[in-house]
């Protein structure tokens, strides 16, 4: 009978077993479960678990003092730059926002006062008969300083179009960086020279304006023009090229 005891005591420790974690797990005293504690080396576990992990967390000492200044260096640096007071109060280095509301143009202020320049820049042209041996001459006026010259094309009454113009005499148009010079009605064979104003060889044309000539032998030729500059010049430039405080003309390009 003490054999079929043992027998079954030893058949309900195996299940524990495998209960238990899935594995083996041998079920010792409460003294013996102390003393493996006590034996675990804990440093050991500090220095290879815990420690790498603690360290992805926080600067060593060296990283600090390498990445950040220390309160010395910081007050020292500070003297380089004002405070809030000094910034806000009698110094008077930097406008409040006041202060800028008071002296500049919000954008939408900006938009309601001023005009923008056309993309497109148009007018009229003209020669008069000039008696044989002598020139008509007009000028072009674009109002506006281009960031570079354009380039100038002619087209007779009923010519096809160049490449870099559109539209006819009555609706003038240019692609970007072209200034299209069209006849709508002539009275001569001449064909007119577009050059550039104040130039001593004529030819081309000038970032603010052309000249057009011919020798008209008694006739006439008149028409339309149309330029669209590639961009405007900076604004020294155009002051230096004498654009002023001039207001637009009727037909919403800056007054010539």
């Amino acid at each position: 009978m003490s054999s079929n005891r043992s027998r079954r005591t030893a058949v309900a420790a195996l299940v524990a077993a495998v209960l238990v974690g899935g594995g083996l797990t041998a079920i010792t005293p409460a003294g013996a479960e102390v003393a493996d504690a006590v034996a675990t080396n804990w440093k050991k576990v500090w220095k290879k678990k815990l420690r790498p992990l603690a360290d992805k967390r926080y600067y060593s000492k060296s990283q600090t003092d390498a990445k950040y200044s220390t309160k010395t260096e910081t007050s020292s640096l500070l003297g380089n730059y004002y405070t809030k007071a000094q910034s806000d109060g009698a110094l008077g280095n930097y406008y409040n926002k006041a202060q800028s509301d008071a002296n500049y143009y919000s954008k939408s202020q900006s938009d309601a006062k001023y005009a923008p320049y056309p993309s497109l820049m148009r007018g009229a042209w003209a020669l008069g008969a000039a008696p044989a041996g002598n020139l008509a001459m007009d000028a072009i006026d674009y109002s506006a300083t281009l960031s570079a010259a354009p380039a100038p094309h002619y087209i007779p009454v009923g010519g096809a179009l160049p490449v870099g113009c559109t539209g006819n005499a009555a609706n003038p148009g240019a692609l970007a960086g072209h200034l299209c010079v069209f006849a709508s009605e002539s009275s001569t064979a001449a064909t007119p020279t577009i050059c550039a104003s104040g130039a001593v060889a004529c030819s081309g044309a000038s970032p603010f304006g052309a000249m057009v000539y011919a020798a008209t032998g008694g006739g006439w030729i008149y028409g339309s023009w149309a330029v669209r500059p590639i961009a405007l010049a900076a604004p020294a430039a155009r002051i230096s090229a004498g654009e002023g405080a001039r207001g637009p003309d009727t037909n919403g390009v800056p007054g010539e």
